[in-house]
């Protein structure tokens, strides 16, 4: 449940892009994996970190819709896959060394998962548009970049002061997430701003010319 309350805590800095959204989960979840050599406890503090946020959801919006619940199973799943894949190739007392290229075969795995549940995901939903995978790499490879050294001080201080240093080392990507959040959504009002001033200036050059 800890980890579950920190996964529900990041989703509310969640940049929402469609397949190329922006989360700050991943630090969490990585280093509860390796912290743990669990793919059990990716997939619940997931699932439930983010249902929760979907309940969330449907009470500010007042309107019940599946698509949240429908990301954060994908995005369970995709962790849980992950993690399977660490858990096989590392084992729980390998040293150092083998664990730094375990999280680098965590990181790819999550990547390829991700894309392939997004790519079915789309199949399934009978989306015609084309999927932009370097688009979707490039949002994905910032947020992971972004949040491995994280990763490794959240494992550091948990060693020594438990629960209390991993919740301590979360905190700076949190505090990065809010502001980039905040950038992202300034940037879409400038967009929307600048799309209703021209349709406006085409429409008072229409009707002068009537």
């Amino acid at each position: 449940l800890f980890f579950a309350g920190l996964v529900l805590v990041a989703s509310f800095f969640r940049i929402e892009a469609a397949e190329a959204s922006i989360g700050f989960e991943a630090s969490v979840v990585f280093g509860a994996i390796i912290l743990f050599h669990s793919a059990a406890i990716a997939l619940t503090s997931v699932a439930i970190g983010t249902l929760l946020y979907a309940v969330y959801l449907f009470l500010r919006q007042k309107n019940v819709r599946l698509e949240p619940v429908c990301n954060g199973a994908q995005l369970a799943l995709c962790y849980a896959i992950a993690a399977r894949l660490y858990t096989s190739a590392v084992a729980p007392g390998a040293p150092l060394m083998a664990k730094v290229s375990g999280y680098i075969l965590l990181l790819v795995g999550y990547l390829i998962f991700h894309l392939l549940l997004v790519s079915l995901r789309r199949w399934f939903e009978d989306d015609a548009d084309p999927l932009d995978f370097r688009r979707v790499l490039m949002a994905q490879g910032r947020a992971l970049i972004l949040g491995s050294p994280v990763a490794g001080i959240e494992i550091m201080l948990f060693s020594t002061y438990g629960i209390a240093g991993f919740t301590l080392a979360v905190l700076p990507l949190l505090l990065v997430a809010y502001a980039i959040r905040t950038e992202s959504e300034m940037q879409t009002q400038n967009s929307d701003l600048v799309r209703r001033n021209r349709e406006l200036s085409i429409l008072t050059e229409s009707s002068t010319q009537i």
